[in-house]
């Protein structure tokens, strides 16, 4: 697959060249060398036809498939979830943690992640590769959380500060009761 895709991307890049936008033809080529998809990606991929749903420039759903072939395990689901990254709102400090593989009554998969952002949990934050019983990808439902603190320069309190705020507050708590 990865074959391919760079086959595609340095057929593109030729031919946007020989058309004279050879700085786009770079930058489609880095993107298909990362794996990132595009949303022209994923027309090709859904014949054409893509349905894509966004919300403020980010991708918040995909009626369709967003994999050249079969989803048929979480580490194919996380190949798909990796490259949809940039197009959800994630940057270079957003990943996803499979959890989950759930099967409904029709044999359909949801491959279920939990959205990680310079190692921590975000709450709130969770992607679902869709799948027919056999591997076809269905969708890719997401809400991606991206209005997160800075974590580079953050600082957290000691234990004898948290429990000297936690008496605080509990002392507080008593006196207005």
């Amino acid at each position: 697959m990865k074959r391919i895709m760079r086959a595609l991307a340095a057929l593109m890049a030729l031919i946007l060249a020989m058309s004279g936008v050879a700085a786009l033809a770079e930058a489609v080529t880095a993107d298909a060398a990362q794996g990132q998809l595009t949303l022209e990606n994923l027309d090709r991929l859904n014949g054409g036809a893509a349905k894509v749903s966004t919300r403020d420039g980010r991708v918040t759903f995909v009626d369709g498939t967003c994999a050249e072939g079969p989803v048929a395990d979480m580490a194919a689901a996380t190949r798909v979830v990796d490259a949809m990254i940039p197009l959800m709102g994630g940057d270079d400090r957003t990943g996803f943690e499979p959890w989950r593989t759930l099967t409904d009554t029709s044999g359909n998969r949801y491959y279920v992640f939990q959205q990680m952002y310079a190692g921590v949990t975000v709450s709130g934050g969770a992607v679902k590769v869709i799948t027919d019983a056999d591997g076809a990808m269905l969708g890719l439902v997401c809400s991606v959380e991206t209005q997160l603190p800075e974590t580079e320069n953050a600082q957290g309190i000691t234990a004898a500060e948290a429990e000297a705020l936690g008496i605080a507050h509990v002392e507080t708590a008593q006196g207005q009761a």
